[in-house]
Protein backbone atom coordinates (compact mmCIF):
# COMPACT_ATOMS: atom_id res chain seq x y z
CA UNK A 1 0.00 0.00 0.00
CA UNK A 2 1.34 3.73 -1.14
CA UNK A 3 1.84 5.82 2.06
CA UNK A 4 0.83 9.24 1.73
CA UNK A 5 3.03 12.20 1.38
CA UNK A 6 0.22 15.00 1.28
CA UNK A 7 0.13 17.73 3.39
CA UNK A 8 -2.37 20.49 4.55
CA UNK A 9 -0.34 23.51 5.52
CA UNK A 10 -1.90 26.44 8.16
CA UNK A 11 0.68 29.07 9.08
CA UNK A 12 -0.63 30.96 11.95
CA UNK A 13 0.60 34.84 11.22
CA UNK A 14 3.61 36.05 13.88
CA UNK A 15 3.00 38.33 16.56
CA UNK A 16 3.60 41.23 14.92
CA UNK A 17 0.60 40.41 11.90
CA UNK A 18 -1.88 39.55 14.06
CA UNK A 19 -4.66 41.99 15.29
CA UNK A 20 -4.19 40.91 19.04
CA UNK A 21 -3.13 38.29 21.35
CA UNK A 22 -4.24 35.35 21.27
CA UNK A 23 -3.83 31.73 23.02
CA UNK A 24 -0.41 29.93 23.12
CA UNK A 25 -0.31 26.82 21.32
CA UNK A 26 2.86 26.13 24.35
CA UNK A 27 2.47 25.50 27.56
CA UNK A 28 4.77 23.51 30.29
CA UNK A 29 3.47 20.17 29.88
CA UNK A 30 3.38 20.23 26.12
CA UNK A 31 7.07 21.22 25.24
CA UNK A 32 8.93 18.15 24.74
CA UNK A 33 7.45 17.22 21.68
CA UNK A 34 9.62 20.15 19.43
CA UNK A 35 13.03 18.31 21.83
CA UNK A 36 15.89 16.53 19.69
CA UNK A 37 17.55 17.21 16.59
CA UNK A 38 16.33 19.18 13.60
CA UNK A 39 17.66 19.50 9.97
CA UNK A 40 17.59 23.40 9.13
CA UNK A 41 17.21 22.76 5.38
CA UNK A 42 15.57 26.54 4.40
CA UNK A 43 16.16 29.93 5.94
CA UNK A 44 15.94 33.65 4.57
CA UNK A 45 18.96 34.87 6.49
CA UNK A 46 22.19 34.96 3.69
CA UNK A 47 24.96 34.30 6.19
CA UNK A 48 23.17 30.56 6.83
CA UNK A 49 23.23 29.73 3.33
CA UNK A 50 27.34 30.99 2.45
CA UNK A 51 29.62 28.45 3.45
CA UNK A 52 27.89 25.99 5.53
CA UNK A 53 26.14 22.53 4.83
CA UNK A 54 24.09 20.47 6.69
CA UNK A 55 23.02 22.57 9.53
CA UNK A 56 21.40 21.48 12.52
CA UNK A 57 19.70 22.27 15.76
CA UNK A 58 19.29 20.39 18.59
CA UNK A 59 16.92 21.47 21.40
CA UNK A 60 17.09 20.23 24.83
CA UNK A 61 14.56 20.89 27.16
CA UNK A 62 15.56 22.38 30.78
CA UNK A 63 12.97 22.10 33.79
CA UNK A 64 12.94 24.65 36.12
CA UNK A 65 11.66 24.85 39.71
CA UNK A 66 8.69 27.05 39.18
CA UNK A 67 6.17 26.83 36.48
CA UNK A 68 6.69 29.07 33.32
CA UNK A 69 4.89 32.45 32.93
CA UNK A 70 5.14 35.73 30.84
CA UNK A 71 3.67 39.24 31.68
CA UNK A 72 2.10 41.40 28.84
CA UNK A 73 5.13 44.24 29.45
CA UNK A 74 7.37 42.24 28.31
CA UNK A 75 9.58 42.68 31.21
CA UNK A 76 12.96 40.94 32.89
CA UNK A 77 10.22 38.67 34.86
CA UNK A 78 10.70 36.11 32.47
CA UNK A 79 14.37 35.75 32.05
CA UNK A 80 13.87 33.89 35.75
CA UNK A 81 16.07 31.11 35.75
CA UNK A 82 14.00 28.69 37.51
CA UNK A 83 11.02 28.32 34.67
CA UNK A 84 11.40 25.93 32.57
CA UNK A 85 13.50 27.02 29.21
CA UNK A 86 14.63 25.10 26.11
CA UNK A 87 18.21 24.78 25.07
CA UNK A 88 19.43 25.35 21.66
CA UNK A 89 22.07 24.38 20.11
CA UNK A 90 23.15 24.87 16.23
CA UNK A 91 25.79 22.90 14.33
CA UNK A 92 27.39 22.72 10.77
CA UNK A 93 29.83 21.70 8.84
CA UNK A 94 31.76 24.38 6.40
CA UNK A 95 32.17 23.22 2.95
CA UNK A 96 35.26 21.78 2.45
CA UNK A 97 35.55 19.72 6.23
CA UNK A 98 33.99 17.11 7.89
CA UNK A 99 34.50 18.49 11.15
CA UNK A 100 30.86 19.36 13.22
CA UNK A 101 30.93 23.07 14.42
CA UNK A 102 29.01 24.28 16.63
CA UNK A 103 27.68 27.56 16.83
CA UNK A 104 26.65 28.32 20.19
CA UNK A 105 23.98 28.06 22.85
CA UNK A 106 20.84 30.13 23.27
CA UNK A 107 18.57 29.63 26.14
CA UNK A 108 14.69 30.33 25.40
CA UNK A 109 12.00 30.55 28.00
CA UNK A 110 8.04 30.15 26.74
CA UNK A 111 6.50 33.31 25.50
CA UNK A 112 2.79 31.86 26.18
CA UNK A 113 1.68 35.56 25.21
CA UNK A 114 3.62 35.33 21.67
CA UNK A 115 3.02 31.49 21.02
CA UNK A 116 6.72 30.83 20.81
CA UNK A 117 10.04 31.58 23.17
CA UNK A 118 12.15 34.47 24.28
CA UNK A 119 16.01 34.78 23.51
CA UNK A 120 17.24 35.59 27.22
CA UNK A 121 21.18 36.53 26.28
CA UNK A 122 20.65 39.52 24.86
CA UNK A 123 20.25 42.54 27.31
CA UNK A 124 19.38 44.75 24.86
CA UNK A 125 18.75 43.45 21.38
CA UNK A 126 16.06 40.21 22.44
CA UNK A 127 14.81 37.97 19.75
CA UNK A 128 11.23 36.07 19.96
CA UNK A 129 11.20 32.73 18.01
CA UNK A 130 8.00 32.00 17.26
CA UNK A 131 6.48 28.28 16.09
CA UNK A 132 4.10 30.05 12.95
CA UNK A 133 3.78 26.46 11.38
CA UNK A 134 4.40 22.91 11.82
CA UNK A 135 3.10 19.22 11.14
CA UNK A 136 3.55 15.94 9.11
CA UNK A 137 3.77 15.24 5.47
CA UNK A 138 1.51 12.95 4.84
CA UNK A 139 -1.97 11.88 6.21
CA UNK A 140 -3.19 8.79 7.94
CA UNK A 141 -5.88 6.57 6.59
CA UNK A 142 -9.08 6.34 9.40
CA UNK A 143 -7.96 3.18 10.74
CA UNK A 144 -4.78 4.72 11.31
CA UNK A 145 -3.98 6.22 15.17
CA UNK A 146 -0.87 8.53 15.75
CA UNK A 147 -0.16 7.63 19.85
CA UNK A 148 2.71 10.24 19.81
CA UNK A 149 5.20 7.53 20.03
CA UNK A 150 6.44 7.51 16.54
CA UNK A 151 4.74 4.76 15.68
CA UNK A 152 0.94 4.20 14.02
CA UNK A 153 -1.29 1.61 15.03
CA UNK A 154 -4.31 0.04 13.05
CA UNK A 155 -7.58 -0.74 14.53
CA UNK A 156 -6.12 -4.74 15.17
CA UNK A 157 -3.24 -3.16 17.26
CA UNK A 158 -0.52 -3.65 14.98
CA UNK A 159 2.08 -1.23 14.81
CA UNK A 160 4.66 0.65 12.13
CA UNK A 161 6.86 2.98 12.43
CA UNK A 162 5.25 6.71 11.44
CA UNK A 163 6.82 7.01 7.82
CA UNK A 164 5.77 10.79 7.97
CA UNK A 165 8.47 13.80 8.44
CA UNK A 166 8.18 16.20 10.77
CA UNK A 167 8.81 19.69 10.25
CA UNK A 168 8.01 23.34 12.12
CA UNK A 169 8.27 26.33 10.57
CA UNK A 170 10.07 29.71 13.05
CA UNK A 171 9.97 33.30 12.19
CA UNK A 172 12.85 34.66 14.47
CA UNK A 173 11.86 38.51 15.12
CA UNK A 174 13.53 41.19 17.07
CA UNK A 175 12.55 43.06 19.81
CA UNK A 176 13.81 45.89 21.52
CA UNK A 177 12.01 46.86 25.14
CA UNK A 178 8.31 47.12 23.93
CA UNK A 179 9.13 48.35 20.95
CA UNK A 180 8.43 44.92 18.42
CA UNK A 181 9.07 43.65 15.33
CA UNK A 182 12.77 45.19 14.94
CA UNK A 183 13.75 45.04 11.88
CA UNK A 184 12.29 41.92 9.39
CA UNK A 185 13.51 39.26 11.02
CA UNK A 186 14.04 35.58 9.97
CA UNK A 187 12.33 32.57 8.52
CA UNK A 188 13.09 29.28 9.13
CA UNK A 189 11.97 25.57 8.68
CA UNK A 190 13.37 22.61 10.60
CA UNK A 191 12.99 18.94 9.41
CA UNK A 192 13.36 16.04 11.22
CA UNK A 193 13.80 13.58 8.14
CA UNK A 194 11.57 10.40 7.60
CA UNK A 195 12.80 7.50 5.95
CA UNK A 196 12.09 8.98 2.75
CA UNK A 197 14.28 11.97 3.41
CA UNK A 198 13.67 15.73 3.58
CA UNK A 199 10.09 17.59 2.67
CA UNK A 200 9.76 17.71 -0.49
CA UNK A 201 9.73 20.48 -2.68
CA UNK A 202 5.82 20.67 -3.25
CA UNK A 203 5.33 21.22 0.39
CA UNK A 204 7.94 23.44 0.71
CA UNK A 205 6.29 25.68 -1.93
CA UNK A 206 2.83 25.10 -0.11
CA UNK A 207 4.83 26.49 2.92
CA UNK A 208 6.47 29.11 1.19
CA UNK A 209 3.33 30.26 -0.55
CA UNK A 210 1.28 30.43 2.92
CA UNK A 211 3.68 32.98 4.57
CA UNK A 212 4.08 34.81 1.42
CA UNK A 213 -0.38 35.08 1.75
CA UNK A 214 0.73 36.40 5.50
CA UNK A 215 2.34 39.84 3.77
CA UNK A 216 -0.78 41.81 2.95
CA UNK A 217 -0.11 43.45 6.06
CA UNK A 218 3.74 43.92 6.26
CA UNK A 219 5.36 44.38 2.92
CA UNK A 220 8.48 43.02 4.46
CA UNK A 221 7.23 40.12 5.67
CA UNK A 222 6.14 39.22 1.58
CA UNK A 223 9.40 39.68 0.49
CA UNK A 224 11.17 37.67 3.32
CA UNK A 225 9.39 35.00 2.36
CA UNK A 226 10.03 35.33 -1.01
CA UNK A 227 14.22 35.12 0.46
CA UNK A 228 13.47 31.34 1.79
CA UNK A 229 16.36 29.27 0.03
CA UNK A 230 16.93 25.66 0.49
CA UNK A 231 20.42 25.37 2.61
CA UNK A 232 23.27 23.22 1.33
CA UNK A 233 22.63 19.56 2.64
CA UNK A 234 25.09 16.06 1.78
CA UNK A 235 25.59 13.27 3.22
CA UNK A 236 28.26 14.45 5.55
CA UNK A 237 26.46 13.78 8.59
CA UNK A 238 24.76 10.23 7.68
CA UNK A 239 25.72 8.66 10.12
CA UNK A 240 23.78 10.61 12.84
CA UNK A 241 21.04 10.90 10.85
CA UNK A 242 21.17 6.70 10.09
CA UNK A 243 21.21 6.59 14.59
CA UNK A 244 18.08 9.13 14.60
CA UNK A 245 16.25 6.82 11.98
CA UNK A 246 17.14 3.37 14.07
CA UNK A 247 16.01 5.45 17.49
CA UNK A 248 12.77 6.70 15.53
Amino acid sequence: MALSTEVNITVNPPYHLRDGATPSHFTSSNLPWITGTWHTTHSTNPEEQLGKRNARICLSLIRGTNSVSSDSEGSDSDMEPDKDRILAVRSYQNLHSSAIQDVGQTDLFLDELDQGFTQVNGPIMRQRWEIIAWGKEGQLEEWMNDDGSGWIVDNSGEARPDWRNSYVVVYIGNDLGKLRNVGEGTIEIWDRFGPSGPLREETVEKIREALQALGGKDERFAKLAQRLQRMRMDEGRKIEDDARLRDH
